[in-house]
C-alpha cells in the first residue's frame, strides 16, 4: 500500500518554507521512503506536483496538513485524488513525531540508497531540534505519511447494508 504526506508552502516564495511530498510504502511493520520531492514552487505547481505523484504511484491514502493552503488544495482536488484527506496540526512538531520515534530506532523507516534526495531528507530528519525557523518541512511531510500509514481501511457499515439491500 502507497501513501502520500505533503506539507505545503503557504507562498512559494522564496521567503517561505519548500513545500515537501513524501511518497512511503507501507510494507508490514517497514515504511519505506520511495520518492521525496522538496522544494519552493507556488500554489499551482504545488497542485500539480501532488497529481503528478499520485497519477504515477496510485496512493491509497494522501494526507495534506491543513494550513498553508492545504484546506483549498483539499477542495479542488477531492473529486479527482483518491484517498485525499486533510489533518489538522495538534501540538508542537515534536510531539508530531514522537510517537514515530520507535520506528525509525527499530530501522523501520527504510531508503534506498542511490536517489538523489536520499542525503538531504536523512540529513534534515537526523537534525531537526524542534527549533523555530529551521526547516523542518521533510520531517512535517514524513509525519504525514507515516499518519496515512496508520490510516486503516475503514468500513462504513450503513453504506454496506444499504449497497445490499439491508437499510
Amino acid at each position: 500500500r502507497v501513501v502520500i504526506g505533503c506539507d505545503l508552502a503557504a507562498t512559494g516564495k522564496t521567503k517561505s518554507d519548500p513545500a515537501c511530498f513524501v511518497v512511503m510504502a507501507v510494507r508490514g511493520a517497514f515504511r519505506d521512503i520511495l520518492h521525496v520531492v522538496n522544494r519552493r514552487c507556488d500554489y499551482v505547481e504545488q497542485k500539480q506536483i501532488l497529481k503528478d505523484l499520485c497519477q504515477r504511484w496510485k496512493p491509497a491514502t494522501v494526507v495534506v496538513e491543513r494550513a498553508a493552503g492545504g484546506d483549498a488544495m483539499i477542495a479542488e482536488l477531492q473529486r479527482e485524488v483518491r484517498g485525499l484527506r486533510g489533518e489538522s496540526a495538534v501540538g508542537d512538531k515534536i510531539t508530531r513525531l514522537t510517537p514515530h520515534l520507535g520506528r525509525f530506532a527499530a530501522l523501520q523507516v527504510r531508503t534506498p540508497k542511490h536517489e538523489p534526495w536520499v542525503a538531504h531528507w536523512r540529513e534534515e530528519l537526523s537534525a531537526f531540534t524542534g527549533t523555530a525557523g529551521r526547516l523542518d518541512n521533510q520531517v512535517d511531510a514524513t509525519v504525514w505519511a507515516l499518519v496515512a500509514a496508520e490510516t486503516k481501511h475503514q468500513v462504513d457499515a450503513r453504506a454496506v447494508a444499504r449497497a445490499m439491500g439491508l437499510a
